[in-house]
């Protein structure tokens, strides 16, 4: 599919949540979206954080968690999600694993799942949707949230932050998901 049609079908597919969501995305606590994603290698983490400065130069607030020594990431993950308008998820083939941590993709997910937040899925493994290996818990909340009906943007090789950031950022711009005070 062209890269046009892609970032359409994107828009349409999420359209339906952000109008159902609009409730819960009203909250003048919520500001941005949340990149949500298994912290597991450093080419991921690496990966994120270029599509999360690509989202910032085209004026898209976003929140990745970014603890060091001595912070606590599970706080940062609650408030992160707490503010969230919608959330980013950067689907390897783990994601949305049940570990047990408390604080991982698989809460993540179910999170905005159970509060409509608007998702916004970047394809980054083969298998569709992501079937974390010897998780069936992760696996079925995966089939379930990441229904085919849900667009997502596709960088298996993780080498095309920009092209990601742009169909973001146009779904973010199309659906309203940051009015200004003059939109309202």
């Amino acid at each position: 599919a062209s890269s046009a049609a892609m970032t359409g079908d994107m828009e349409s597919a999420a359209a339906s949540a952000a109008v159902t969501a609009s409730v819960v995305v009203a909250s003048r606590d919520r500001g941005h979206l949340m990149l949500s994603g298994r912290f597991n290698s450093d080419a991921i983490v690496a990966y994120m954080k270029e599509v999360k400065s690509q989202l910032e130069t085209r004026d898209v607030a976003v929140f990745m968690v970014d603890a060091s020594t001595g912070q606590d990431f599970g706080q940062m993950t609650c408030e992160g999600l707490y503010r969230a308008k919608g959330m980013v998820a950067f689907c390897t083939s783990e994601y949305g694993a049940y570990t047990g941590a408390g604080y991982e993709t698989f809460y993540e997910l179910e999170f905005a799942h159970q509060n409509q937040l608007p998702l916004f899925p970047i394809r980054l493994c083969d298998q569709w949707p992501p079937a974390p290996l010897n998780n069936e818990r992760g696996t079925c909340q995966n089939r379930f949230v990441f229904k085919k009906s849900l667009v997502f943007a596709e960088d298996r090789q993780m080498t095309n932050a920009r092209g990601v950031a742009d169909k973001i950022a146009a779904s973010v711009a199309r659906l309203g998901i940051f009015r200004t005070k003059l939109q309202l």
